[in-house]
């Protein structure tokens, strides 16, 4: 669960640049002040210049890297070969949501039929707590896996493996202490850690999972839940977060999923021109604005919609529910400046 963007419209920024000139050096590409941002970002070679302008040709690093990858795309499978019932457990903020979504498809495509959950912020809290673990044990899984959350609960992950749960925790944040044996445990975060790329969101990192599952030509298909999650959770779009985002928003713009379809034309916003803005600031709050003040299942239910019958009367509720997010702020924040008088 990283920072969220506020809606906010777009505004007239004058840069002043000339600070630019303390970042001397040679010329990365043709233009010399394109030459100076960079070099102030701490992009110093040509070659760090091309991956940077051209994250479209950039390449992933191997998958396997990430340490219990390998080990928990095997335990998908079997489980999905024995037939067992699986549960999704993700966070209710955009990376959550679309780190689960995104799973929950892929298993579907797999010939699994896993139940996704999301906790709720007022009655479950953050994360995987004692409570979520009673609405987990409730649908007596016989395997867990828990996206953008799971690394910091390592009492609930115990009580999970005592009644014979397997589990799979997929995280990015850091965390301190170890986790139960027998719990696959992918992170980046890791001191094992052998991927190159550590900031990966939680939907980055499950990426990761799903290409060891799909193989990486057809995985490609979910790389714009990669882009929503990972633009919306700020993390910074560098190294091969730039890849993920610039690719994912390249199918994001002619995506026929009928949630984002939806999504889009409610906020007014012309899907083929979609950009890294419009996720932050106009598609990111909508979905956020559910598990916010609402039941984030809305928000999810729209990510796995799969006909615009369905689809469109929840879009309509994400956008009435972040207009009362709006009104809601505007409300306390006049109220605290009148106190401050």
């Amino acid at each position: 669960m990283g920072q969220s963007n506020e809606d906010a419209p777009a505004v007239t920024t004058r840069w002043n640049v000339d600070h630019l000139t303390g970042h001397p050096g040679p010329n990365l590409v043709d233009h010399p002040l394109l030459s100076a941002i960079l070099r102030s970002r701490g992009i110093s070679t040509t070659e760090e210049a091309t991956r940077f302008l051209t994250p479209s040709r950039g390449t992933l690093a191997d998958a396997r890297l990430l340490p219990d990858a390998e080990d928990a795309a095997q335990r998908l499978r079997d489980a999905i070969a024995d037939g067992r019932r699986i549960v999704v457990f993700g966070d209710y903020d955009v990376d959550g949501l679309t780190s689960t979504a995104m799973l929950v498809r892929v298993l579907r495509r797999l010939g699994a039929a896993p139940i996704p959950l999301i906790p709720h912020r007022i009655r479950d809290g953050y994360g995987l707590t004692a409570r979520a673990v009673d609405r987990i044990l409730a649908e007596q899984p016989d395997l867990v896996v828990t996206v953008d959350c799971g690394s910091s609960s390592p009492i609930e992950l115990q009580t999970l493996l005592d009644h014979g749960i397997d589990a799979i925790v997929i995280d990015h944040h850091h965390y301190s202490g170890a986790l139960p044996d027998g719990v696959a445990f992918i992170s980046p975060r890791r001191p094992d850690n052998a991927y190159p790329f550590a900031d990966l969101a939680a939907v980055g990192v499950t990426y990761m999972l799903i290409r060891l599952l799909l193989g990486d030509d057809d995985a490609q298909m979910y790389l714009p839940y990669v882009a929503l999650g990972s633009v919306a959770d700020v993390v910074s779009l560098r190294g091969e977060n730039r890849i993920l985002v610039a690719r994912g928003i390249s199918k994001l713009r002619r995506w026929l999923l009928p949630g984002i379809i939806a999504l889009c034309a409610n906020a007014g916003v012309p899907q083929a021109d979609l950009s890294s803005w419009h996720i932050g600031f106009t598609i990111g709050p909508r979905i956020n604005a559910a598990g916010r003040i609402d039941d984030p299942t809305l928000a999810l239910d729209l990510l796995l919609a799969d006909d615009e019958t369905t689809a469109t009367p929840l879009a309509a509720q994400l956008n009435a529910l972040n207009e009362h997010r709006r009104s809601e702020t505007t409300r306390v924040l006049r109220e605290a400046e009148e106190q401050l008088r």
